[in-house]
């Protein structure tokens, strides 16, 4: 207990938290007994391997959100733009069709189509946006909710047991 140094913990724990990423996971080693073949060791550094890109992309969830949402409002707004534009062409075209001498409607008809080929393409694209966004953010809460339930459960059990070691010897 002497040896904890608030200041310090405070200031790793600032830094760590600073960059907006979740703070690398503790790595967990795995004892391997020598009597094991070299295909095994091979077998479980490629596994360690996956492990640890799997570490990587729970820390670069912050940016793939952040990214996601960039994207979504990119799209958003193309898709607004895209609607203004087909609802002057549909304009047009009853106009058109209302007044004939202004000239043949069909010839917006085909443009009008082609803008609402491209707004409905998308709109399927932001839906995909939209769903990637969830599931990051989904990611972000399982991890946050497991680095929550995680840290501060060692911290209050060792609390504990000091607490109580200090009480039984008052």
């Amino acid at each position: 207990v002497a040896s904890i140094c608030v200041e310090k913990d405070q200031q790793i724990l600032k830094e760590s938290y600073k960059t907006g990423d979740l703070p690398p996971a503790d790595i967990q080693f795995e004892e391997m007994s020598l009597g094991r073949e070299k295909k095994s060791s091979s077998l479980i550094r490629r596994m360690s391997r996956s492990n640890y890109s799997q570490k990587m992309d729970k820390q670069n969830l912050f940016q793939k959100k952040r990214k996601l949402l960039s994207n979504i409002e990119k799209y958003r707004s193309e898709i607004s733009k895209g609607t203004k534009v087909k609802q002057a062409l549909q304009l047009m075209i009853d106009t058109y069709t209302k007044t004939p001498e202004f000239g043949d409607a069909s010839k917006f008809q085909q443009e009008l189509d082609i803008v609402s080929q491209k707004v409905e393409k998308l709109s399927q694209e932001l839906s995909i946006l939209n769903r990637d966004l969830d599931l990051v953010e989904s990611k972000m809460n399982l991890n946050m909710r497991h680095s929550l339930l995680a840290t501060p459960s060692r911290s209050l059990l060792s609390m504990n047991t000091s607490s109580s070691s200090s009480t039984g010897s008052d």
